[in-house]
């Protein structure tokens, strides 16, 4: 498969289940999964992980791993300054097509209410 422009062997990817023992082992936090993003890294030149930092139905945001069954969506509900994000384990959940059109859908909708709102705010500062 190719995403975000890279070429990535799907066996070269960790399972959903590595991804969460990972986070088991350790305290669930983004600092666990420091392993497989070098992995990842070394094998694809990307983490290929991303955070998603809008507030959905559950947390505050959640990091999207790529893993061999999909996109792995890991859910947190607090960000701390030595550990990151702080993921809802229990909540964690594969992409489906319907979630990932609600979340470009969310996105679009965020970026645009925000570009919108900071081009006033150029407006105004200018105008004063």
């Amino acid at each position: 498969m190719t995403i975000n422009g890279i070429q990535v062997d799907t066996s070269n990817l960790e399972s959903k289940q590595d991804v969460l023992d990972a986070l088991k082992e350790g305290s669930g936090c983004y600092v666990d999964l420091e392993e497989i993003r070098n992995r990842y890294y070394e094998a694809f030149g990307n983490e290929l992980m991303w955070n998603y930092p809008i507030s959905g139905d559950l947390g505050v945001g959640s990091c999207i791993v790529v893993v061999k069954e999909g996109f792995l969506s890991l859910p947190y509900n607090s960000v701390e300054t030595d550990i990151y994000e702080m993921f809802q384990t229990e909540h964690a959940a594969m992409l489906d097509e319907e979630t990932v059109c609600f979340l470009i859908d969310q996105w679009n909708s965020y970026s645009a209410d925000l570009l919108s709102a900071i081009t006033d705010m150029l407006r105004i500062l200018r105008g004063k």
